[in-house]
């Protein structure tokens, strides 16, 4: 396991709390990062994460997201988390970039991904030329 950057202690408590809880075998990188942005979500809203979080699945309804009580910024880490399992990985590219690159997005990018920050720069970049190429015809 590679070292994580928290936003601050708080975030790093909660990881941890949550991961504890956690089944041994559900312990993944993948699940991890999953863990990692709820605990930030649950940072940045406190008190959210018993009412969205499921320990089971380790997942959230992406329904979650419409609560009033988010944030753009949580609203998009909830649809982050819930599309990890179903979408690809330019797809949940284009979420971190609808979150201005938040650190905290781009760490559980990189932790579910197994990749880095240039990469995923990278990436991006190839993304927006396909796209303005294709734009222009």
């Amino acid at each position: 396991m590679k070292k994580v950057q928290f936003k601050n202690e708080i975030h790093k408590e909660k990881f941890e709390a949550v991961w504890g809880r956690l089944d041994e075998k559900k312990r993944t990188e993948k699940n991890r990062a999953i863990v990692y942005l709820i605990s930030w979500v649950d940072t940045e809203k406190p008190g959210v994460l018993d009412l969205i979080f499921d320990y089971e699945t380790v997942s959230v309804s992406p329904w979650h997201y419409l609560k009033d009580c988010h944030t753009r910024m949580t609203q998009n880490a909830i649809f982050l988390i819930h599309s990890f399992a179903l979408y690809d990985f330019d797809y949940n590219l284009s979420i971190v970039d609808a979150s201005h690159w938040n650190r905290c997005f781009v760490e559980a990018f990189c932790i579910y991904y197994d990749t880095c920050y240039a990469e995923m720069k990278d990436r991006w970049n190839e993304i927006v030329k396909m796209d303005a190429e294709r734009n222009a015809q």
